[in-house]
């Protein structure tokens, strides 16, 4: 397990070098002209039936293959050991699987446990009871690979202020506001774009593209790579490899997102189902809801609106200081095995 973990940190160690040593095409000057699809792609009703991407966290020197469906009114996000795996049913505990449909949201947890979140639209945006991780994580994940990379902002807030510049609100709404800006462009799609949370030049993102035109959405990048600018210190965040993208003209049906199709044998492998309505939570027993006894979740003054947008800053800061801080002792680590692989030499 140990030289598994070391082969990953390599693996993210590796993209994130060459991906910064590859040139990108400097424009220099006011960007006049973007593709109209590419700045469509937030308000299109597009169906992806199928989407394989890699993605590579710096912050925690991870990487992992995920599968995607998504269409207006429902997503399936789940984690796969490879590609092929992505044809059949097969579900491995303590792995990534959440989806929704309409208004309501599953997550499936270690150890087969199936937890049901309806009419959780408000719970989710409220945020304030820990069990919504298990969908908002899979659905950040979601967002960076099919909206540009843009894992901190709903793609369905966003608006052009002119050919270049863009606002947008998070997923809880207007109380945390992001501008944006392409900076630069080649053949009409964007290659680097700045954005930051409004009022607050100190924490930044840029995120920049690459495009193999292997997709079935022709202008849509084949590499995204994220990196935060912490007053001026460059800190690589996360980066997505589109593998695959294929769409669909007609809208899937509920049975494509239904959790328990990726359970085999169906339905009698879970070993618990339990349902989340606001504060509570209630066991399926047979065809029977029985409540189960839980403990409330601490009082959390963030998410209850007391701290103040400095301290909010200040966390976030503090999350990227620690993912700079571990990548720095990967790049040391993966340094001293060169150096012991020569001495042995």
């Amino acid at each position: 397990m140990a030289v598994f973990g070391c082969g990953l940190r390599a693996a993210a160690l590796l993209y994130f070098m060459i991906f910064t040593a590859l040139p990108i095409m400097q424009v220099g000057a006011a960007v006049t002209f973007v593709a109209p699809e590419w700045k469509s792609h937030f308000k299109t009703n597009m169906v992806i039936e199928n989407c394989i991407f890699q993605e590579i966290s710096f912050s925690f020197a991870t990487t992992n293959l995920f599968q995607i469906r998504y269409q207006n009114n429902a997503f399936l996000m789940r984690q796969i050991d490879n590609v092929a795996e992505a044809e059949s049913n097969h579900i491995v505990g303590g792995s990534l699987y959440a989806g929704g449909w309409g208004s309501n949201y599953w997550a499936i947890e270690a150890g087969h446990v199936l937890k049901l979140f309806p009419n959780a639209d408000k719970m989710l945006a409220e945020m304030q009871n820990p069990e919504v991780s298990l969908i908002e994580a899979p659905r950040r994940k979601l967002v960076g690979a099919l909206f540009y990379g843009f894992h901190l902002l709903d793609p369905s807030t966003i608006e052009w202020v002119d050919e270049s510049t863009f606002t947008a609100s998070s997923f809880r709404g207007d109380k945390y506001r992001f501008r944006g800006e392409i900076l630069d462009v080649q053949d009409g799609l964007p290659t680097r774009i700045e954005w930051h949370e409004e009022g607050d030049l100190n924490l930044h993102f840029t995120t920049e593209y690459k495009y193999l035109g292997k997709l079935d959405l022709s202008y849509y990048p084949s590499e995204i790579f994220v990196q935060a600018n912490l007053k001026g210190k460059i800190v690589p965040v996360v980066a997505y490899h589109i593998l695959t993208l294929k769409t669909s003209h007609e809208s899937m049906p509920a049975t494509w997102f239904d959790p328990e199709r990726y359970f085999s044998p169906p339905a009698s492998s879970f070993g618990q189902v339990l349902m989340v309505t606001n504060d509570q939570m209630f066991a399926k027993n047979g065809a029977v809801w029985t409540k189960v006894l839980t403990t409330p979740p601490p009082y959390d003054p963030l998410l209850h609106g007391v701290v103040n947008r400095d301290a909010v800053r200040v966390i976030i800061i503090a999350f990227f200081l620690l993912s700079t801080c571990g990548f720095y002792f990967v790049w040391k680590h993966s340094k001293k095995q060169i150096k012991q692989r020569k001495d042995n030499t």
